[in-house]
């Protein structure tokens, strides 16, 4: 998916995830928690490559084709550069909008609580009212605008990151299901 997209998504992850564990006494109690760990490792073993791989082979569409190669012909160098802003940006806002539900929890303002999923929502919205096709069409710059992009569910790339999103939603049900009222057990 195009970066703006994805940060948009971790941060709505990160607050969905310290969301279902509010009860959890570590999440009240420390910061550096079981659940922050959880985000932490989803972000680094799911996010990180998947951002990655999208930066690599489809750098145009990560920036919605806002680039054109013939007027900065030097964009494709920066891909390497672009491609780690984009995962910092990425576990930057999963770990602002896990904290700050977080902080909602221990005590903030409940109108903190839906701060995340409205900036998310209001980011996603956005790009879907104001570019529809650069969200859903992968290819490079040529191809995009001469209207021989396809369909990002007809690439490799846009299966890549909707299992990202799939995983993300299932790892939160799943935490929500078992340890929403409960801390796990070490055995």
């Amino acid at each position: 998916m195009p970066a703006l997209v994805n940060v948009a998504a971790s941060l709505a992850f990160g607050a969905s995830l310290a969301f279902v564990l509010r009860r959890s006494p570590s999440l009240r109690d420390e910061a550096l928690s079981w659940p922050f760990l959880v985000l932490l490792a989803f972000e680094a073993m799911v996010a990180t490559p998947v951002a990655t791989l999208l930066f690599r082979f489809h750098p145009q569409w990560s920036m919605f084709y806002w680039f054109d190669p013939q007027v900065f012909p030097e964009i494709d160098t920066w891909t390497g550069t672009l491609s780690a802003v984009a995962v910092i940006a990425n576990a930057s806002a999963a770990i602002a909008g896990f904290m700050l539900i977080r902080h909602s929890v221990r005590g903030g303002p409940e109108w903190l609580r839906w701060t995340p999923f409205g900036i998310a929502g209001a980011v996603v919205l956005w790009s879907l009212v104001a570019f529809p096709r650069r969200l859903v069409f992968i290819g490079d710059y040529d191809e995009f605008w001469q209207g021989h992009a396809r369909l990002f569910v007809a690439r490799f790339a846009g299966w890549m990151g909707i299992a990202a999103y799939f995983a993300a939603v299932a790892l939160v049900l799943v935490l929500r299901q078992r340890y929403a009222d409960r801390e796990p057990e070490i055995a």
